[in-house]
């Protein structure tokens, strides 16, 4: 898992997903011509991989990190940690800003601009098949999502992902939530007030907020 939203001293004490593990390397490619290439936490180590492949497209690489990190520094706020965006959410964006997000080209045509080799452009077009999506079809915009995993880095939750829900609902019980295990819903009803818990109607059992 990425942990973008975390500085590395948060990411490692959060309440919810401690302890989270640093993994190194972030990840390892193997290619069909034989080429191995690992992308680490340490950028030295990185850049080294990839002078040995074409050593022009270091300074690629760092151009398309600054790029990805701008896209994610204005789709953040607005797009990925606030509510689903709705027309009032594009206007709380600068139309200077807007342009930046790199919105009319492909993924695979922006990160052409920046680095040469195939190996490296494989690399990262792949990020769009985190949401299902070709390099070759997909907005540039989602180049966001090398920022998050290639600027932020890759965090193991010690005890695996089932860790994390045990986590959750630790701390939900802490703040008085009261879990229902093995209940079946009928059904599902939603308070008016977006700010009240939804309601359940779970089998054989009164509604349950």
């Amino acid at each position: 898992m990425s942990s973008r939203s975390y500085s590395p001293a948060q990411a490692a004490n959060s309440p919810i997903t401690s302890p989270l593990l640093p993994v190194e390397p972030l990840t390892r490619y193997f290619f069909h011509d034989g080429t191995v290439l690992d992308v680490s936490r340490d950028m030295a180590t990185t850049l080294a991989h990839i002078g040995r492949l074409n050593p022009r497209d270091e300074a690629g690489y760092l151009r398309y990190l600054a790029y990805a990190a701008e896209i994610h520094r204005i789709t953040g706020p607005v797009f990925i940690y606030d509510q689903p965006p709705t027309p009032a959410s594009f206007l709380r964006v600068p139309v200077r800003d807007m342009l930046k997000v790199d919105a009319w080209r492909t993924m695979s045509g922006a990160i052409n601009s920046f680095v040469q080799t195939p190996h490296l452009r494989q690399l990262l077009g792949r990020f769009a098949t985190y949401v299902g999506a070709s390099p070759y079809a997909a907005p540039a915009t989602l180049n966001v999502i090398a920022d998050v995993e290639l600027n932020g880095g890759v965090w193991y939750p010690q005890g695996g992902i089932y860790a994390i829900a045990q986590a959750m609902a630790k701390l939900a019980e802490e703040l008085g939530v009261k879990i229902h295990l093995n209940a079946g819903v009928d059904h599902f009803r939603p308070w008016p007030d977006a700010n009240r818990p939804h309601h359940l109607h779970c089998h054989h059992q009164q509604n349950r907020p």
